[in-house]
């Protein structure tokens, strides 16, 4: 007989409808989540860059960064640019801005 292997896994509950939001990117340079809750998306995520940013909004990984001359940089959004993204998990998405007070408005289906 053998050993029973126990797996501990963290539990997000799906989202059944659509969850939407803003996140205001107070700091200009400082790495966030782009949602600030843990979310499941069934389907993914839409990001909406504010129509009135000043600045550009990176979207990326853990890693994402602002400098474009860095190759960590994530994909820019400028003012009013729209992405999905078919991800399972929130957390996943960060988000950097060159503008204090740049907005990222989101959908989660």
């Amino acid at each position: 007989m053998t050993n029973p292997v126990n797996i501990h896994k963290d539990v997000v509950t799906r989202e059944d409808g659509i969850r939407q939001g803003t996140t205001n990117l107070t700091t200009a340079n400082t790495t966030i989540n782009a949602i600030p809750t843990q979310l499941a998306p069934i389907k993914g995520v839409q990001l909406r860059a504010g129509i009135a940013n000043a600045g550009t909004v990176y979207i990326g990984g853990a890693d994402v960064d602002f400098a474009t001359a860095n190759a960590l940089c994530g994909l820019p959004l400028e003012a009013g640019d729209v992405i999905f993204l078919p991800v399972g998990d929130t957390d996943q998405i960060k988000a950097v801005n060159s503008d204090a007070n740049d907005i990222l408005h989101w959908l989660v289906m």
